[in-house]
């Protein structure tokens, strides 16, 4: 698995993707660009064709559920369709086992045909310049040749071109942009061939043989250390099922909960429907505390569509201040609008009221060390009032001796 930035792709589809622009022929620097910025670089024709070429090499893959671009697709968009080729999830943090091992299949392919043709032509020069010194009357020695030849070009043909001999699988980095993808010597050329029959993939394969603590490993061992990773990759691989499976269920939850309190508010037309939804309300305390005419009032007011709509809004914002508040500030500041809300006929002023109130929650501008002006404010009046009233009932004594 590889983890990406926002925009990057896996080396080796850097390296895959440049192959498939013949006009890009050569420039390396480019690959390395592509790995850290993404595709984004190329243009938009350039795009177009590596479209194509997924599509192609992919459409064996069914979990893909490849979707076509429109030909009227933006740029941006195209770039983003081609980069979610090489991941397994939408945010691009797990690299496409699948795909990644097709690229290099189709990688390793396109290596073996580029030199096949000249490296075929010069074994078999050389086998037959051997056979001149068998006995024609040797069947044997001529069937035991046939298999040398064989063995020899198709040897041959994984050999990196400008390599001393076409047969040395000592591969030289400087000339074989594949080097890490085919193997660097006769040991591992021979587990690969052993590992390959067993059902292993060729990349997984020289990974194990290099990164094994035994300089000379043999089958079993790799085989073993293979099997062992294949396992923590299915490991990870079911924790993250279980992980995506918990997410979704949790906003499985979160969407029927949501639609339950919708049901729930569209159906309430009283303060005792609202109370079941708002228990902790001040506003809907005050209203409902007193006479049986301001029970009424919360009535009129979800029974008239506009004023409904404002107040359960703010009914909802108040629930939020005491989430993010607690219960002591915010508090004077809902008494005081459920006291004019019950003292006043009209409430037309509620809508901006609720603007207020949403303002001084969400905007930075409308806070005073992170604490809403709004709330504060009416606590400093609250707390005014107080001292004005307490002073005025002061009883004075005049001791007169």
């Amino acid at each position: 698995m590889a983890s990406s930035t926002s925009t990057n792709v896996p080396k080796i589809a850097a390296q895959w993707i440049v192959k498939q622009l013949p006009s890009r022929s050569g420039q390396d620097w480019l690959v390395e660009r592509i790995e850290q910025t993404g595709v984004g670089v190329l243009s938009v024709k350039e795009l177009k064709v590596l479209e194509e070429s997924l599509i192609s090499i992919t459409s064996i893959i069914e979990s893909l559920h490849i979707r076509y671009l429109p030909k009227s697709a933006k740029k941006q968009r195209r770039v983003d369709y081609i980069r979610r080729f090489f991941f397994r999830d939408e945010e691009c943090t797990i690299a496409n086992d699948q795909v990644i091992q097709l690229i290099q299949s189709e990688m390793v392919n396109a290596s073996v045909s580029r030199h096949a043709t000249a490296s075929t032509t010069a074994a078999a020069s050389t086998a037959a310049a051997s056979s001149a010194s068998v006995p024609e009357t040797s069947s044997n020695n001529a069937a035991q040749l046939n298999v040398f030849a064989a063995h020899y070009i198709s040897h041959a043909a994984f050999a990196p071109p400008n390599s001393s001999s076409a047969g040395n699988f000592q591969m030289q980095s400087n000339f074989n942009p594949w080097a890490e993808i085919l193997p660097k010597n006769p040991m591992e050329a021979h587990l690969l061939s052993q590992l390959l029959q067993m059902g292993f993939l060729r990349q997984e394969i020289l990974d194990g043989i290099r990164e094994s603590e035994n300089v000379t490993p043999n089958a079993d061992e790799i085989m073993l250390l293979l099997i062992e990773r294949r396992e923590e990759a299915e490991e990870a691989r079911r924790e993250d099922a279980v992980r995506l499976l918990s997410e979704d269920q949790k906003q499985v939850e979160v969407s029927r909960r949501e639609q339950t309190l919708q049901d729930t508010l569209a159906s309430a037309n009283t303060g005792e429907d609202l109370k079941v939804i708002f228990p902790d309300s001040w506003v809907l305390t005050v209203l409902m505390s007193s006479s049986t005419s301001n029970q009424r009032l919360v009535s009129t007011i979800m029974n008239k569509s506009r004023n409904r709509s404002e107040f359960v809004e703010f009914l909802q914002l108040e629930k939020k201040s005491r989430q993010w508040y607690g219960w002591v500030m915010p508090s004077d500041y809902f008494r005081k609008i459920g006291t004019r809300l019950k003292n006043e006929i009209k409430i037309d002023w509620l809508a901006i009221e609720r603007e207020k109130l949403r303002s001084g929650l969400y905007e930075l501008k409308e806070q005073e060390k992170g604490e809403p002006k709004i709330f504060l404010n009416a606590r400093k009046t609250n707390q005014s009032n107080n001292n004005k009233s307490s002073n005025k009932n002061e009883i004075i004594c005049i001791d007169d001796d």
